[in-house]
C-alpha cells in the first residue's frame, strides 16, 4: 500500500465535505493519479459473484439508456429495491478498500461509490439515478465477464 503525501478537505457547493488523498510513490514521489485499468480490475476481482452480477447489470442498463435508478436496475434483477440500496451500500465498501490499495480512481470525487459512478438527481421521482462512465465499462466488462 502506497503512504499518504497530504489530505486536505474542501466544502463543495452543497455543503458536503470532499476528501483529497494524495499518495507517495515507492520511491517517495507524490502519486495522486492512479492506473484506472489497474484500480478497475481490482474492484471488480473483490466483488463477490451477487455485487459483480449488479454491476455489469447496472452497466448494460447504462449502455441502453444512460442514467438508472436503483428501484430500475432491482426491477432488471428482479429483486427488491433494498437489496440494490444493499448492494450500493456494499460496492462502496469494497470500492473504499481499493482506495486503501490503489489511491483515489477520481481524487475529485469523495471516497466510496462517487468514484465509480456518475449521479444525475431525478427530482420528479425523488430518486438518484446512477450511470458507470463510459471510459470505465471496458475493463469492468472484460474482467467481470472473465468471473
Amino acid at each position: 500500500m502506497a503512504s499518504i503525501d497530504t489530505v486536505s478537505l474542501e466544502w463543495d457547493d452543497e455543503n458536503r465535505p470532499c476528501i483529497k488523498v494524495i499518495y507517495k510513490d515507492t520511491d517517495g514521489a507524490s502519486a495522486s493519479e492512479v492506473q484506472a485499468d489497474e484500480w478497475l480490475v481490482a474492484l471488480a476481482e473483490r466483488l463477490t459473484d451477487k455485487s459483480a452480477k449488479y454491476l455489469r447489470t447496472l452497466i448494460d442498463l447504462n449502455e441502453a439508456r444512460e442514467f438508472v435508478s436503483l428501484v430500475e436496475l432491482a426491477a432488471e434483477l428482479k429483486a427488491e429495491k433494498k437489496e440494490a440500496e444493499g448492494w450500493n451500500r456494499n460496492l462502496g465498501r469494497s470500492i473504499k478498500a481499493v482506495v486503501r490499495d490503489y489511491g483515489f480512481l477520481r481524487p475529485e470525487h469523495e471516497d466510496g461509490t462517487a468514484q465509480i459512478f456518475d449521479y444525475q438527481w431525478d427530482q420528479p421521482n425523488n430518486q438518484w439515478r446512477y450511470a458507470v462512465p463510459a471510459k470505465f465499462r471496458p475493463v469492468l466488462i472484460e474482467t467481470l465477464d472473465k468471473r
